[in-house]
């Protein structure tokens, strides 16, 4: 089967995988959440779901089915957003990584925007000696989108179009151009203080009509996929790194006190 999602696989074609040196293992995390009047609640769902699947297949891994919730710190009170504790999502994603290191994969990685993943990687390191890395979709650059409506929109449609949601697509970018020039910035977050969200992060809640993501002039569905496919390649050393890291911690024993 020409696969790549663990769960359409049986467990011994898993057993096979990992007895022949397989070690890949692809946890994306996304949410539900309302981001922008002409995007999909489930918009990050699609994203973190489209690129590990590219970083699978690239890297002959299996994902793991997308975690579809996590914490929404700026949208949390709006209709359609679902929020979990961050507690909750990083003993969650503890578990997921004990449970993969059991059945036998050594690079764990996670594809996600929740930033609270940064201290299960080092947790779960500094407990089991096997480093699970986190990797963030805003990391992929669009060298076309000048904006940040527009990168993210265009990831979004990007994403869709690579997990083959063509009807939802079109739907974005039906309701993209019927939407495009009808919102503006929240006034709390225009000038200086805005340009805090891009270089950090400041919290705000979104109000009634107001949108983390606006819809766009253009849309950059094609530049957005070769943006992916691009990053998707030039990490591939990056995660043969990652598998002779967790094979030289295999090997080694590290001693607190003198040597």
């Amino acid at each position: 089967m020409d696969t790549v999602q663990i769960v359409e696989i049986s467990s011994r074609e898993c057993k096979k995988y990992l007895s022949e040196g397989g070690d890949l293992a692809i946890v994306p995390i996304g949410s539900v959440e309302r981001l922008g009047p002409h995007l999909p609640l489930a918009a990050k769902n699609y994203i973190v779901y489209a690129v590990a699947e590219q970083v699978a297949r690239r890297n002959k891994g299996y994902c793991l089915p997308v975690i579809p919730f996590s914490t929404v710190y700026d949208t949390h009170e709006q209709a359609g957003s679902v929020s979990t504790d961050s507690k909750v999502l990083t003993d969650y994603a503890y578990d997921v990584c004990k449970e993969l290191v059991a059945n036998g994969f050594r690079r764990i990685v996670f594809v996600s925007y929740f930033h609270e993943l940064y201290y299960v990687a080092n947790e779960f390191f500094q407990q089991e000696d096997i480093p699970p890395a986190w990797v963030n979709p805003d990391d992929i650059r669009i060298p076309e989108a000048k904006d940040r409506d527009t990168y993210f929109t265009s990831l979004t449609a990007a994403c869709l179009k690579l997990c083959g949601k063509d009807e939802l697509l079109e739907r974005l970018l039906e309701e993209n151009s019927k939407k495009y020039g009808k919102y503006t910035r929240p006034a709390a977050l225009s000038g200086s203080l805005g340009n805090l969200r891009n270089i950090g992060r400041i919290g705000y809640h979104f109000k009634k009509d107001e949108y983390e993501i606006l819809p766009v002039e253009k849309v950059l569905v094609d530049e957005a996929i070769s943006a992916i496919q691009k990053w998707v390649e030039d990490n591939v050393p990056t995660l043969q790194a990652l598998g002779e890291y967790a094979y030289f911690l295999s090997r080694a024993r590290f001693d607190r006190g003198l040597r």
